[in-house]
């Protein structure tokens, strides 16, 4: 998603005039899709230029979500999948987490985000198609927070034994 934030959709613009006269291909593998493409060299950006999915704070990914919609309904996505994102992003607009002043709730935000979107990639070309990414309970995002709560205590725990 950094791709789509103000900091990427800069670097974006940055690239694209180095490289404006560069017509040479650059071809990027998708792992998750399994689908090699080939993109400008413009859009090549340096390795860990960007920002992890998991790293970014809501601000951007509230900044980015709606580029990203536009990019992807612009880049003809199946309509359904569309609206499926688009339905992800309004349901976590609207959920009590996003606007807490907890660190806690934001970290489970962000991170309930990103597995949703995970899940969403790893079953789109399954038998039964993208799970619907808006349909998801109290108990899933709880999930969510006693993960991170654990992975918490579980670094916390490491570092002291190894400090």
């Amino acid at each position: 998603m950094w791709y789509f934030t103000n900091a990427g959709l800069a670097a974006a613009s940055k690239a694209a005039l180095l490289h404006a006269d560069d017509e040479s291909l650059f071809p990027i593998s998708d792992p998750i899709m399994g689908v090699l493409t080939f993109v400008p060299m413009a859009a090549k950006r340096q390795p860990n230029s960007f920002i992890p999915d998991m790293d970014l704070d809501i601000n951007n990914v509230l900044i980015a979500a709606p580029h990203m919609l536009t990019v992807i309904e612009q880049g003809d996505w199946a309509p359904d999948h569309v609206q499926m994102l688009a339905a992800l992003w309004g349901v976590l607009m609207d959920h009590k987490y996003r606007s807490s002043a907890k660190e806690l709730d934001q970290l489970t935000w962000i991170q309930f985000q990103v597995e949703q979107c995970f899940q969403w990639h790893a079953t789109v070309n399954g038998p039964l198609g993208a799970c619907d990414l808006s349909d998801f309970s109290t108990i899933m995002m709880a999930t969510t927070c006693a993960e991170i709560v654990d992975d918490l205590e579980t670094r916390t725990t490491w570092s002291t034994n190894t400090g």
